[in-house]
């Protein structure tokens, strides 16, 4: 044994197995022997089969602590942090004075995003055992991570007073390369017990001056510099290829910068690289779920179950994502599994509430959303948690509970490290840009236009919760129509025209024929990429609520584009968008209040009528309160100025929504139902809060036809 130890600190892991394997031949029940040869498992990148020996170890050692520590060290390192966190706890009923515990369980919380649950558990840490330097580094990436800078900073620097070479700390504090132990530690020297071998730091096949680059990637994650942490991924990817922690990783930034369809790839290398990575594969579902492919994400956390069946987080994702899909009876069964194993389960229970919410169950749904335990739970699942009891407290009538928790949920998704890197002003300033430089006379100056090769698209626009879906799916049920749900199709347009010298809007102007004809192609494949089976005698209908603000680049690249404009009321539809759970971005971050709400409709909508002003677009004008009581009439009308011929399948576009399971809205679960009208005039429900916000949307009130309409 103590030849293999020696052979393993020198890292002649081939020479300690050796001896390992003659001694277990003599003596297989040798504990110390077992433990080391599962720790060389985890440093060869066997994290599997690593999991299986420690558990195995401490399900026959109970009240030992080394093989505790390492079970929850190997189930990080394996991305399995529900399950280290679980594992943890358990070692803390019989080792509730161990800081090492403490800190593991800590790490994992962070990983989950509990950032609350995380501090307590560090902070504990620290207290039992104050001159840890990687528990002070883990405390202070929890700081950064819930924007309490000062915080953080603090931490950081005690860290490296206590051990001035780690590098991980230096590289958040500073800036600069370091491997970061957050990401690839599996646990640090301190928390070994007793000085038996513990899990090496650097992952099987990378050292840590190869993981310099993605040491540097993480830790510009946790500062919020996302396009410069992908750079330092793909550098490190470059220099040493081959690492499915620093893909997935990748994936993981590149989802936050909302480039998901990259994402996804780099997820599937991650697997191709570790089939048993169950973070990669989670990863990969999730964001499949984001692009709007449930087949497809239910399918990635099957195959996950079928190598980790006893993962929770998995079975709690098939849930979610089954239920996104409307199939309400596999998200139960789904959500049963995980509780199976996780009586409490947040997410788990979420899923059962929203199931008896879209079943009508109201009462039940709100009983079982008030028994969910979120004394650990982090800010996006309270969020979450609190967005559902708004939503059944509105169907029950209770406006002022209702009101009170969409509140809370917004504040939360608000304070999530998304929502601060956000500037809240900007996307008024760039609206208010637009609205200065489209004038008549500028528009007169314009050079000439490159002649149309083919029939421009369809623009199906509107402020967000105004019908946008609902007119979506009715023209998607139509055979000679194709649209293109909520894709972000004008990216590369607009990001080359921001390198233009003359800058956007700017350089619309000087545009050249050939440079339109360009622009028109990176639109064209840019959509082709998302629908790449559109047939060309297929209308296709570009459906992005918010490209209304962009009708004069519309307007500059297909001259005779029209415009389909989906009104509601607004107050509904600014009531309806301050209840939504929308993703931060730089409009819809102002949908925190109802008061940003309406300052948004006011700038965007007001940004609209100028256009309508100095472009005359092409536009048909859709209620949604018209639609609703008459869907027919308006689909007749909808079909006349887009010169189709009547079809009389849109009449229930719910089916074709139940059919294909692809909603990508977050309004999935309404557009599912048959249509309905109960949010008609619901903002007279919630009348006392617009006091003082009706006079900025009186204007719009009467333009669009509301004002002299009950509600």
């Amino acid at each position: 044994m103590a030849a293999a130890i020696a052979h393993h600190k020198a890292g002649r892991l081939d020479h300690a197995e050796t001896g390992l394997a003659r001694l277990l031949a003599a003596r297989p029940d040798f504990l110390a022997a077992l433990n080391l040869r599962a720790i060389i498992a985890l440093q060869r990148g066997h994290t599997e089969q690593a999991v299986e020996q420690f558990a195995r170890l401490a399900e026959r050692q109970p009240d030992a602590l080394g093989p505790a520590l390492n079970l929850g060290a190997a189930l990080r390192t394996a991305g399995r942090p529900d399950a280290a966190a679980a594992a943890y706890r358990r070692a803390l009923a019989r080792h509730p004075r161990t800081a090492a515990l403490h800190a593991g369980l800590g790490a994992c919380l962070r990983e989950q995003g509990a950032l609350d649950a995380a501090e307590t558990s560090l902070r504990e840490a620290v207290r039992l055992d104050p001159r840890n330097a990687e528990t002070r580094y883990q405390l202070g990436l929890v700081l950064a991570s819930s924007g309490r800078q000062a915080e953080a900073r603090t931490s950081l620097r005690r860290a490296l007073r206590l051990q001035p070479d780690h590098a991980e700390a230096r590289a958040v504090l500073g800036g600069r390369h370091g491997a970061d132990a957050a990401e690839s530690a599996v646990a640090s020297a301190k928390s070994r017990p007793h000085g038996r071998p513990g899990p090496a730091r650097a992952p099987s096949g990378q050292s840590e001056e190869d993981q310099s680059g993605a040491g540097l990637g993480n830790a510009l994650v946790q500062q919020g510099r996302l396009e410069e942490a992908v750079a330092a991924y793909r550098e490190s990817l470059a220099r040493t290829p081959g690492s499915a922690q620093v893909e997935n990783n990748l994936g993981s930034a590149l989802v936050e910068l909302d480039r998901v369809s990259e994402a996804c790839e780099c997820f599937r290398r991650a697997i191709q690289l570790n089939p048993g990575f169950e973070l990669a594969r989670n990863n990969l579902g999730k964001a499949e779920a984001n692009l709007g492919d449930f087949a497809a994400a239910a399918h990635a956390f099957e195959r996950t179950l079928e190598r980790h069946p006893g993962s929770v987080e998995a079975w709690c994702n098939l849930a979610a994502v089954r239920e996104r899909a409307s199939d309400l009876d596999g998200a139960r069964a789904a959500a049963v599994e995980a509780l199976a194993r996780d009586s409490g389960n947040l997410l788990a229970r979420l899923v059962q509430a929203r199931c008896d919410r879209r079943d009508g169950a109201m009462t039940t749904a709100l009983k079982r959303l008030r028994e969910i335990d979120l004394t650990a739970a982090s800010r996006r699942d309270r969020a979450f948690v609190a967005r559902e009891t708004g939503m059944v407290q509105d169907r029950l009538g209770d406006s002022a509970a209702a009101f009170a928790a969409f509140t809370q949920a917004n504040r939360l998704s608000a304070e999530e490290a998304r929502g601060r890197r956000i500037d809240r002003d900007s996307y008024a300033r760039e609206l208010a840009v637009l609205r200065r430089r489209f004038t008549a006379d500028w528009l007169a100056g314009w050079t000439e236009d490159a002649p149309a090769t083919a029939p421009a698209p369809v623009f199906l626009v509107g402020f967000p919760r105004s019908g946008t879906t609902l007119l979506g799916r009715l023209l998607d049920a139509h055979p000679d129509v194709r649209v293109l749900e909520e894709r972000a199709t004008f990216a590369a347009v607009l990001e080359r025209l921001n390198t233009h010298p003359l800058g956007y809007p700017d350089c619309l102007a000087t545009l050249q024929p050939a440079e339109i004809v360009e622009l028109r192609r990176l639109y064209h494949a840019a959509a082709a990429a998302y629908l790449p089976d559109l047939k060309s005698d297929q209308l296709l209908v570009d459906k992005m609520p918010f490209n209304l603000v962009e009708a004069g680049l519309i307007r500059r690249l297909f001259p005779t584009a029209r415009f389909l404009l989906t009104l509601r009321h607004p107050a509904d539809a600014c009531l309806s968008s301050f209840m939504q759970d929308f993703r931060p971005n730089r409009a819809m971050i102002n949908f925190d209040s109802l008061a940003g709400t309406v300052g948004v409709y006011d700038q965007v909508m007001g940004l609209w009528r100028h256009f309508e002003n100095v472009l005359s677009p092409d536009v048909h004008r859709v209620r949604y309160e018209d639609v609703v009581a008459d869907v027919e009439a308006e689909a007749r009308r909808l079909f006349d100025f887009l010169d189709l011929p009547w079809h009389a399948g849109v009449l229930d576009p719910a089916a074709r929504v139940r059919a294909s399971a692809e909603v990508r809205a977050p309004s999935y679960h309404q557009v599912a139902e048959p249509i309905y009208t109960r949010a008609v005039a619901r903002w007279r429900r919630y009348e006392q809060h617009f006091a003082g916000l009706l006079p900025t949307l009186a204007p719009y009130v009467a333009a669009f036809g509301y004002d002299d309409e009950q509600g």
